[in-house]
């Protein structure tokens, strides 16, 4: 039969750990590890006499099972910072490394902490600053007012995981064109705008 077991940190297996689950002469079994809150999952290991079809999949197969073992699942703790993305609402217009949009055009923040929030602690707070002014935490779709500014963002997870915070710039302008002028972009390029 397969044993499974939990050789580091914390998290659960299926079948659950302790537990032997009997495989026909070279057959094969899913198992599948999950994660506590903190801990996020690294590896299987099998003893002789049986294969992992992939060691480093969170859930896989134990194959070609020909003697009685283990499989062992190892956690290790959320070390990984969330990632912040950021929209742009409408109207706005863009070009290589160029993004102009008016004082109504919202802009919006999301955060994911790794691929699933069970493998990961969660998102905390997303923070974000307008030009140099003070780190807000982000509640909801944000305008800027005509000019040209400089967005910090990043975000934080449960666990104190910081993302490097990312800088973009934006021009807004009550007319596009005005703000395709402020950036000296060809008039023929902006003149239909």
């Amino acid at each position: 039969g397969v044993t499974l077991a939990i050789g580091a940190g914390t998290g659960s297996t299926m079948p659950a750990s302790g537990s032997t689950v009997q495989v026909a002469q070279g057959g094969s079994q899913a198992v599948s590890a999950m994660p506590a809150a903190g801990w996020k999952f690294d590896h299987w290991t099998a003893t002789s006499g049986m294969a992992l079809a992939n060691a480093n999949a969170a859930s896989t197969t134990v194959t070609n099972v020909t003697a009685n073992g283990t499989v062992t699942a190892f956690f290790i703790v959320d070390d990984s910072p969330p990632v912040t993305a950021l929209e742009l609402g409408s109207p706005r217009l863009g070009g290589p490394g160029l993004e102009i949009v008016t004082p109504g055009t919202p802009l919006m923040l999301s955060a994911v902490d790794g691929p699933s929030s069970a493998t990961e602690s969660g998102v905390s707070r997303i923070v974000y600053r307008v030009d140099s002014g003070p780190e807000q935490v982000y509640l909801g779709a944000f305008t800027l007012l005509e000019g040209t500014h400089n967005i910090e963002y990043g975000a934080v997870d449960n666990l104190g995981n910081a993302e490097p915070r990312r800088t973009v710039v934006f021009a807004s302008a009550r007319f596009l064109a005005a703000g395709l002028a402020a950036f000296c972009v060809p008039e023929a390029f902006w003149a239909a705008v």
